[in-house]
């Protein structure tokens, strides 16, 4: 027994001395009666004057930090412990030291508690860089936003005015226009559309985590019916059809999900091989349990043109294109944008696909339940 009892004192010793957490040993009146280094080192007192009973809890703490120590000796010895709390100690040095406290009482019959303190100093120094980050990042959001506005705004004017003396020299000149000519004011006339085009989705672009709305439950089936019926005429016009599976409802901003399945089914009818017409399958699957299910994962596929799998991180990127302007209009930043919707939706967007055989897009998204939905083919 002897052997035990100094085998655990010995074990406790060490676990006192790992400088791993402060340990200390107060009186009611606040009076440091033990202490381990860890708490020496965090308020900066000497042994010396541990020995000499010359550390106060209540003098090494500020005012306003008294009556939470007292609420919390109260709760010691009342209950056995207290819930640990925050307060802050002031160093030998003047500086203010942040530290997790709680207290213990080992003996009923003593009004000494035992106390353990942990100093937050480094985190709290973490957590102030995070927030500096955070408040930097924002501001540089902001400004971004700001510039794009500017910059389309600056931008947007002098294409009006090419577009407008192109159509104007274009209606001047009339029938005695020779076919050089013709063919120069017509490159102009669609140079000077498609710059309008990539200004109006790189403003869009720089706005998804600045302009969003707030996240609520959105019917998937509603919204790939909508997109489904906006894009009905592109529908008609290649002969393609679009299959909607059964969706489950997210939690989710409604228009950033209705432009990240309109910028995707669009481009599923964009991209189809001549002389086929287009099919795109819109399904979803979830992943946890049936009735709560964690995450969805939505796909849309075609039967498109593809692309060479190597290209599949890149397409993600502002202005990448793997097919040339003249076979298909576009200004290189839907699929940007789509990519952009879903990480603000703390999700993942990927891309398979063969060259002439088509390409299936994976969008992985938190989801708020799972009403079942009847398939529909529209």
């Amino acid at each position: 027994v002897e052997d035990g009892l100094r085998i655990s004192e010995q074990r406790l010793r060490k676990l006192v001395d790992a400088n791993i957490i402060g340990i200390l040993y107060r009186s009611e009146d606040g009076r440091v009666l033990e202490a381990n280094n860890a708490y020496l080192d965090i308020t900066g007192c000497s042994r010396q004057e541990l020995e000499e009973g010359l550390i106060n809890t209540f003098e090494i703490t500020p005012e306003e930090f008294h009556q939470l120590d007292n609420e919390a000796m109260y709760e010691a010895r009342k209950k056995g412990s207290c819930q640990p709390y925050e307060k802050e100690y002031i160093h030998k040095d003047g500086k203010r030291i942040p530290v997790l406290i709680g207290f213990a009482q080992l003996d009923p019959s003593e009004q000494a508690l035992v106390g353990f303190v942990l100093d937050l100093s480094q985190l709290k120094h973490t957590e102030a860089a995070l927030q500096d980050y955070a408040n930097r990042l924002e501001q540089s959001n902001k400004e971004l936003e700001h510039f794009a506005y500017i910059a389309s705004h600056d931008l947007q004017e002098p294409l009006r005015k090419i577009k407008m003396f192109g159509e104007r020299v274009s209606i001047r000149i009339g029938e005695q226009i020779d076919d050089e000519t013709k063919d120069f004011l017509d490159r102009m006339q669609d140079a000077s559309r498609r710059m309008e085009m990539m200004i109006d989705d790189l403003l869009q672009l720089s706005r998804v985590n600045t302009r969003g709305c707030p996240f609520v439950l959105v019917d998937l089936m509603k919204v790939a019916q909508e997109v489904v019926s906006d894009l009905g005429y592109r529908i008609q016009e290649s002969g393609g059809r679009v299959v909607v599976e059964e969706l489950p409802d997210i939690h989710a901003d409604p228009i950033q999900i209705h432009q990240l399945l309109q910028n995707l089914i669009g481009n599923a009818l964009k991209f189809h091989k001549p002389g086929t017409a287009p099919q795109v399958k819109v399904y979803a699957r979830t992943n946890g349990k049936a009735e709560s299910p964690e995450t969805v994962k939505l796909y849309v596929s075609d039967n498109g043109v593809g692309f060479n799998e190597e290209y599949a991180e890149r397409i993600f990127q502002p202005f990448e294109r793997l097919v040339g302007r003249s076979e298909y209009e576009g200004s290189g930043i839907g699929l940007a944008i789509c990519k952009k919707i879903v990480e603000r939706h703390g999700g993942t967007i990927t891309a398979r696909s063969k060259r002439g055989e088509g390409s299936t897009f994976s969008i992985t998204l938190p989801c708020k339940n799972n009403e079942s939905r009847k398939q529909r083919k529209i």
